[in-house]
């Protein structure tokens, strides 16, 4: 049958909506999609009749790509949650190693099983599962794409294809931006915010370069001034278009100097401040041609 077809299944005892998804060949985002009555995705119970593509695919649960494709490989560490550790957690108990209930939670028991598989197979034990654990358990990881993407700053409010993609990106992670719909909304502010405090990153729900970096993006490097350009001395008072400049490239490095005014008031300078701390700058707040440079102008 083909696709859009639909039928109603029976859940089994200890099947996920993982496992079903995959068992469809479907995703969990589409399962839920079509079963708006489940508001918890762990939380299915034998006998449930829930609506799945009408024709399965053959794959088997452990593996759900089709051999030779590569497959996300999102970092995840205790304090996980989502499809991508109850992978984790059926993999680990295919390999002999217990990590509790097999509940998309990854809580102690499974950091533990955790370390002991990577120590069965000789990496470093720190219950941190990145490309190179995911690859011992059998996973065929996706190489990041060499080429350069364009990294738009994403903000509370954001809408269109960018922010899918972003959702996508946290899911995969394992941070939740609820539905992948393409609107930046509250839930995807807190996941942003969840995932910058994961990886050490300034905590302001505002996807910059660094947080697209982080994310596993290869960010084109901005050329803003591939010729030399003026680079005014600005500070607290300062007022004109060379700070609306200012104010903007600072927000295209995921920081905050408030409204794009062209007045370098308070805000401006705690956000001058910031960027001048995360570059190794002296922190004065004055912005001259080091702090200019290191926002990515060519000065003359």
């Amino acid at each position: 049958m083909e696709r859009g077809v639909f039928m109603n299944y029976v859940v089994k005892p200890g099947e996920t909506l993982f496992d079903i998804a995959c068992m469809f060949n479907t995703t969990v985002e589409e399962l839920l999609m079509l079963n708006p009555q489940i508001a918890d995705p762990m939380c299915l119970f034998p006998g449930q009749v829930i609506c799945v593509p009408a024709q399965p695919c053959p794959t088997h649960p452990m593996h759900p790509q089709m051999p030779g494709q590569g497959e996300a490989c999102p970092v995840l560490r205790q304090g996980s949650q989502g499809p991508s550790v109850v992978h984790l957690q059926q993999l680990l108990t295919s390999h002999g190693f217990s990590p509790g209930a097999i509940d998309g939670i990854f809580g102690p028991r499974t950091e533990a099983a955790v370390i002991a598989f990577q120590g069965s197979r000789g990496l470093v034990q720190d219950g941190i599962v990145g490309v190179k654990t995911w690859t011992a358990l059998g996973v065929n990881c996706m190489t990041p794409s060499p080429h350069p993407h364009s990294c738009p700053t994403l903000r509370q409010g954001s809408t269109g294809p960018s922010v899918v993609h972003l959702q996508q990106l946290l899911t995969s992670h394992g941070f939740s931006p609820g539905a992948i719909d393409g609107i930046f909304g509250p839930r995807t502010e807190a996941a942003v915010v969840a995932f910058q405090r994961s990886k050490g990153l300034v905590q302001d729900g505002i996807v910059g370069v660094r947080t697209w970096t982080a994310l596993g993006v290869n960010c084109m490097t901005p050329s803003p001034h591939p010729h030399p350009h003026a680079c005014p001395t600005l500070r607290m008072g300062s007022r004109g278009a060379a700070v609306k400049e200012l104010q903007s490239l600072l927000i295209a490095q995921g920081f905050r100097p408030g409204a794009i005014d062209g007045i370098f008031g308070s805000r401006t300078q705690a956000a001058v401040i910031a960027f001048q701390k995360s570059r190794g700058l002296v922190q004065d707040g004055i912005v001259g041609i080091r702090t200019w440079t290191a926002l990515g102008v060519n000065c003359r």
